[in-house]
């Protein structure tokens, strides 16, 4: 009889309990673990908690290329070797062409100096741009939609029409749809505008590629010596072969290009600020008619390299005749 009435008085009270969960009594009346605490004073607990423990400092943000160039005033660019383009002294490691001139000349400009910190390959620069280890890539490279996945680009500096050659005996072509024939063989290095545009165009043709290292000059010996059947390049990389092997000469397929290549720097994707600042220089240097002048000096009129069209029309000015 005495359980009977113990576990009734337990029945009675839970049934209080939860009767004045829902109808608001005062809390003091019951057992305060038997009633749930509501949602929205759980939450307020938790926040109350967790602001007063002591948050963890975040590590301050990375500083960017443009915020590193203005602290340093100087542009750390890395480089490729393209003959005539951009060379390289084998004595004394000084850098040379067209393209390093332009990369010296917008820098004073802009009251900065130039660091030459890397020789890269065309098939790796971008990775540089991830590390941190240089700001450009100020050698010759053409704009792709390919490159543009992993890099930024600066206005065009110069413009050259692409063509495709063989050996001067070889009679075999007049038209490029020709050379899309998997019996022939088409001589390219890794990386390169030159190998992305093969496999484009010319798909069926076998891609004899050479490390990404490799010198142009290679590419246009194993031509020469039958090792390809065909490569594709500008016009004034090929003058200067012919020039030095007149032996071993290479032609065109066709007097109309295939295409025609922008050639720009390369920068970091996200960096506007540093793209700004550089296509101001590139904007002045083309204003001042350093481009031109800079390109003809080494011999490189506007039938080889093709100049970046002014974006204004200037009158012609009329000469007023007196009676």
């Amino acid at each position: 009889m005495k359980i009977f009435k113990r576990k009734m008085r337990l029945q009675t009270k839970d049934a209080r309990t939860r009767h004045a969960c829902r109808c608001g009594e005062p809390r003091n009346r019951i057992v305060k673990s038997s009633c749930p605490i509501p949602a929205f004073a759980a939450a307020m607990a938790f926040l109350l908690l967790t602001a007063a423990l002591p948050t963890p400092a975040f590590a301050a943000d990375k500083e960017t290329a443009w915020e590193r160039v203005m602290r340093t005033d100087t542009i750390r660019c890395a480089y490729a070797p393209y003959d005539p383009y951009f060379t390289i002294d084998p004595v004394n490691s000084v850098v040379g062409g067209p393209f390093a001139e332009f990369a010296e000349k917008l820098a004073s400009y802009l009251n900065l100096k130039i660091e030459w910190a890397e020789d890269v390959s065309y098939a790796t620069y971008a990775e540089g741009f991830e590390t941190g280890r240089y700001d450009m890539f100020c050698g010759i490279i053409s704009v792709s939609p390919a490159r543009a996945r992993v890099s930024a680009y600066t206005s065009p500096l110069a413009f050259s029409p692409l063509h495709v050659y063989v050996r001067e005996t070889d009679d075999r072509f007049d038209k490029y749809a020709q050379l899309n024939d998997s019996a022939l063989k088409v001589g390219t290095i890794d990386g390169e505008n030159f190998q992305l545009m093969a496999r484009k165009l010319f798909p069926k043709a076998q891609d004899v590629s050479l490390p990404d290292i490799s010198p142009p000059n290679q590419l246009m010996m194993d031509l020469a010596y039958g090792k390809v059947d065909f490569i594709l390049q500008v016009p004034h990389v090929i003058k200067k072969f012919n020039e030095n092997n007149p032996d071993l000469t290479l032609k065109k397929v066709a007097e109309e290009p295939f295409e025609v290549a922008a050639y720009a720097f390369a920068l970091p994707l996200g960096e506007p600020d540093l793209l700004n600042l550089i296509n101001t220089a590139i904007l002045q240097l083309n204003l001042l008619g350093e481009t031109d002048r800079i390109l003809n000096s080494y011999g490189m009129d506007e039938t080889v390299l093709f100049r970046p069209a002014h974006s204004f029309n200037a009158p012609e000015r009329t000469v007023e005749q007196t009676p």
